[in-house]
């Protein structure tokens, strides 16, 4: 069963910022004028609370729609004979995609989901199936021209390739990448780690290089070439196929 006091808790926190907020901040007419406690208050609002919150008045939509869309997910899960979608609709996500500053994808997505998205700064794309970050893959896009502002990545159960490292090197924007779960093809490791002079953090789990009988020395080569890019980052579990 749910804890009822789970449902104060909203109210809790904004009593929390009120109480720690400067005194100039104080509202001398309506709360919602506080940032801090617009957005508290939309990150407990689902689809349907939104919704009747856009219809009480235009200055409520105007004041809760940047909160709602600043952080989307979408998820594609397949089917034996389908792909099944949860998410803003395609025509939601085109209108709305100057909002969103942070976006989560999950599954096998079709490029027709990935808009032109200005304001992002934060990309999650996790597979359950490995794929390539290629041009024969789903992930065919130039971040450069759809998310100009991006400075977070995160890429998991991908392989790597050339294109990504090409798109790497053109983004100086991206200063964090993670890898997690991700193959590393061997025609392109030294072409991965040029790629990666303009992060400021890099952070890899699960790492494989592709190729059967690759000498672990070979990895560690690669990790000092890091560390000769100014990187002082822990060494990532690197594994072989």
């Amino acid at each position: 069963m749910s804890d009822p006091n789970d449902n104060l808790l909203p109210g809790i926190t904004i009593a929390k910022t009120l109480a720690q907020a400067p005194k100039q901040t104080m509202p001398s007419k309506d709360l919602l004028e506080i940032p801090e406690v617009m957005g508290i208050v939309a990150s407990h609002l689902g689809v349907q609370d939104f919704t009747s919150c856009v219809c009480v008045s235009r200055s409520w939509r105007d004041a809760f729609l940047p909160h709602r869309w600043r952080a989307i997910r979408i998820k594609f899960k397949e089917t034996h004979d389908s792909v099944k979608y949860s998410g803003p609709d395609n025509q939601a996500l085109h209108k709305h995609r100057y909002l969103i500053q942070e976006l989560t994808i999950q599954g096998p997505f079709g490029a027709d989901k990935m808009h032109v998205y200005p304001s992002l700064r934060s990309l999650r794309i996790r597979f359950r199936e490995k794929q390539s970050f290629d041009p024969r893959g789903v992930i065919d896009w130039d971040l450069t021209e759809k998310s100009p502002l991006l400075g977070y990545l995160l890429l998991a159960q991908v392989d790597v390739e050339r294109l990504f490292c090409k798109t790497l090197s053109k983004h100086s924007n991206i200063t964090s990448l993670d890898l997690e779960d991700v193959m590393i093809k061997m025609d392109v490791v030294s072409i991965f780690w040029e790629a990666c002079r303009n992060l400021e953090s890099l952070n890899m789990n699960n790492v494989f290089f592709e190729g059967e009988f690759v000498p672990v020395e070979y990895a560690w080569r690669g990790m000092d070439q890091l560390e000769d890019f100014g990187f002082d980052i822990p060494l990532p579990k690197v594994g072989v196929l």
